[in-house]
């Protein structure tokens, strides 16, 4: 069994969540294979949040999608202004569909505020695309601080696979 995961991330905290369950995904003898969606635009952040509370889109860095070989889809993003990150924004427009593709969801953030309107969006997009969203996860960045405690969080509501 193979996972693609799909990362965003503007200060590394949401590559060590994706690269923390890409771990715990190859302890459950799933290969994971990691790929970073990167914006093109150098953008400061005040600017880059505005254009997620505004529901922007944002040009991005080819990612190649290499869903066919994967049975398992994961994105991992952090939540801006309450929102999706308009380079994750594109990153969606731009998937094929994931009919009954096995996905699962990581938001990171600082904060409360914002966490359930942004899941709820990604829940909404995924299902629009067909995929069978499997799991969610929503890590607060102090979570982070500590691989063995984010680990745990993965392992005990990972879904079986």
């Amino acid at each position: 069994m193979k996972a693609c995961i799909y990362y965003f991330s503007l200060t590394g905290n949401t590559k060590l969540a994706a690269e923390y369950f890409a771990q715990v995904l190859e302890e459950k003898r799933i290969n994971a294979e990691l790929f970073e969606i990167k914006a093109k635009e150098q953008d400061n952040f005040f600017s880059k949040a505005t254009k997620a509370f505004l529901s922007k889109e944002t040009d991005i860095e080819s990612v190649g999608f290499d869903l066919g070989s994967g049975d398992i889809f994961v994105l991992a993003t952090p939540i801006w202004a309450a929102n999706i990150p308009s380079a994750v924004r594109t990153f969606i427009g731009q998937l094929p569909a994931l009919a009954g593709k096995k996905t699962i969801i990581i938001t990171t953030s600082n904060f409360n505020l914002g966490r359930r309107h942004c899941r709820k969006a990604l829940r909404s997009v995924f299902k629009e695309k067909g995929a069978d969203i499997v799991s969610e996860f929503s890590l607060r960045q102090k979570q982070l601080l500590s691989a063995q405690e984010i680990k745990e969080v993965f392992r005990k509501q990972l879904p079986r696979l």
